[in-house]
Order: structure tokens, then sequence, then C-alpha cells
């Protein structure tokens, strides 16, 4: 066993702030080979400062700004498959609990019914939305949000993902149905800071879930 003390690790520390003072004071000696590190200072500077110049030169690509509905809380929002060139729909997640289609032509918000209970406060609640990539024949969309725990998980909280049904979709009242769990985060922890729980289809059919593991930690899974 080998025991290491504190003190002495404070001693190599030091040695790296010599070195710099004697490398900073060579040009004072007779060598008149040594690296002058001031001009190459300078010249790394100035590069700098022209690559910043040219980026800020660059034209930044032009948008129009239009306001189309608002919310008090979204946190997240995908679109809906097109059907001959019609102006996109969408669906918009609120953090309270809400799921709407947003029609982006008119402005008009639609209430999807059927949301899961939510656990809504501090940084968590209803949060991402994925379409399933079969989408178009199958209407499955994929969730994510805040659950309370029971039991022994009394006053803790996690996140969760499902898997739902969208009906009704081109109706004044869609909604949703047929649940299936997909992953939910154990053990569940005591206060509400972010989840983060972000979804993701990868073009190879992969699904992705990101996960805030604890307050310091944070993992990704892979369904």
């Amino acid at each position: 066993m080998t025991i290491i003390s504190m003190q002495h690790l404070s001693t190599p520390l030091m040695l790296p702030i010599m070195i710099s003072a004697l490398l900073f004071s060579a040009p004072a000696c007779s060598n008149q080979t040594a690296v002058n590190t001031h001009e190459d200072l300078t010249d790394y500077r100035e590069g700098q400062a022209s690559a910043s110049e040219s980026l800020a030169s660059t034209e930044k690509p032009a948008f129009i700004t239009k306001k189309i509905a608002t919310f008090d809380e979204p946190w997240a929002m995908t679109a809906l498959p097109t059907v001959n060139n019609e102006p996109p729909k969408l669906l918009v997640t609120q953090k309270t609990g809400e799921l709407f289609i947003v029609d982006t032509a008119t402005g008009a918000k639609t209430t999807i019914s059927g949301i899961p209970k939510v656990a809504y406060g501090g940084q968590g609640g209803l949060g991402d939305i994925v379409l399933a990539p079969d989408f178009a024949t199958s209407n499955h969309v994929y969730m994510s949000y805040v659950e309370a725990g029971n039991d022994t998980d009394n006053n803790k909280f996690g996140a969760k993902v499902i898997k739902a049904t969208l009906i009704g979709l081109d109706t004044a009242t869609p909604h949703l149905q047929d649940f299936t769990p997909i992953w939910e985060q154990t053990p569940k922890v005591k206060g509400q800071g972010h989840y983060s729980h972000r979804l993701l289809f990868s073009p190879d059919g992969k699904f992705y879930i990101s996960v805030q593991a604890s307050a310091k930690k944070k993992r990704q899974h892979r369904i």
C-alpha cells in the first residue's frame, strides 16, 4: 500500500509556473536561437481577429418572421406529414400537460385529449413528442413526460416515455389511445429539476432517449 501526502503533492504543482517564468526570461540570455513566443502570440491574435472579422462580414440567411400562435409554456413540437403541398400542421406540447394540433396557415389550435396524468412543477411536465417512422400508416406517436411516484417513491418524480395512437387527426376532437410504456426513470428522484427526456429516431430507425440520470450525470439510452 502506498500513502501519498497532500503536502508533497503541492510541490510539483509549482513546477509549471516556475518553468513558464524561465521560458519567458529566455530572450534575456545569450542563446540567440531561442524562439520569441511574444511574436508568435501577436501573430496568433492577429489571425484570430482576422477570422472574427471574416465571420462577422458573412451575410446571414434571410428569414421572414410570422406569428402563428401563442402558448403558456410550450416545450416541444414536430411537424405532421403534409398532403398535396398544404401548409403543415404541428403537434405542440405544453409543459402543463396539454397537446395541440396547430394549423400553420390559420393559427388555429386544436386540443388533443387523452393525455396521461403529468406531474407538472419546477422543470418537469409534458415534454417531447416525435412521430413514429411509420406514422403515415400507424398513427403512432412517442411522448415523454414526468410522472409522480407511488408508495416507496412518494414525493419523488421521474421521466417516462410512452407510445400512443393519435386518433381523429382531421376531426374537431382528436385524442390519444392505446398507450404502451417504453421506458421509465428508475429510481425516481426528489425535487423537480430538469429531466432531459428528449426523443429522436435516427435515419436507421433506432430510437434514442436522452436521460438526466442525476444532477451531475447524463446518459443516453438506445432502444
